[in-house]
């Protein structure tokens, strides 16, 4: 596997959803390369810190100006079609 393959399937290995020979493959590859090995690091840990942040509200001036601002205000909140 090349550094462009383990980058391909960094997702699907962090989620633990790659059959167990590919996932072995990965993780050969990431003994040997320390630049993706890095990669996924600071991946895993970017999802790790999110996961622990606390979700906050916005005012409701704040979430319609940032709905504007995404233009949502056009195409409509994405909420409001579940």
């Amino acid at each position: 596997m090349n550094c462009k393959e383990v980058l391909g399937k960094m997702s699907e290995f962090l989620d633990a959803e790659l059959m167990d020979t590919v996932c072995d493959q990965l993780r050969e590859h990431l003994e040997k390369c320390e630049h993706c090995r890095i990669e996924v690091n600071t991946v895993r840990r970017t999802i790790e810190i999110f996961q622990q942040m606390e979700c906050k509200s916005v005012p409701g001036h704040v979430h319609e100006k940032l709905f504007k601002t995404l233009r949502f205000d056009t195409i409509g909140d994405p909420e409001e079609n579940k």
